[in-house]
């Protein structure tokens, strides 16, 4: 199973021997079918302390589907750049309950603000 925006099936494409180049928005070719549920749903039946977040692209669909409330109090999150957005999308999104910190140029780590 995957996590996207919504429940359902979804192609996860298949890229070389790495997973960790797999992704839910390319198309090499090598495509497979998958069902998906939401981090919603999983976060609505299991509490989390902490949230790491690196899927190559689907942090925002999967991020923004997600009620801030539900999410745990400390996330670290690696984000790509994808159809014009990038970390101050998700920065604004999540500033209405988290302290965001940028580490890297790529990570960011998100502490709820108590």
């Amino acid at each position: 199973r995957g996590v996207a925006r919504e429940e359902g099936e979804r192609i996860l494409d298949v890229v070389g021997e790495s997973s960790g180049k797999n992704s839910l928005f390319t198309e090499s070719g090598n495509g497979i079918k998958i069902q998906c549920t939401t981090l919603e749903s999983i976060l609505k039946r299991t509490r989390f302390d902490f949230l790491k977040i690196d899927i190559e692209g689907a942090e925002y669909e999967i991020l923004f589907a997600t009620q801030l409330s539900l999410l745990p109090d400390n996330i670290v999150l690696e984000w790509h750049h994808n159809g014009g957005l990038d970390k101050t999308d998700i920065i604004k999104y999540l500033s209405d309950e988290f302290k965001v910190v940028e580490t890297n140029g790529s990570i960011l780590n998100a502490t709820r603000i108590i």
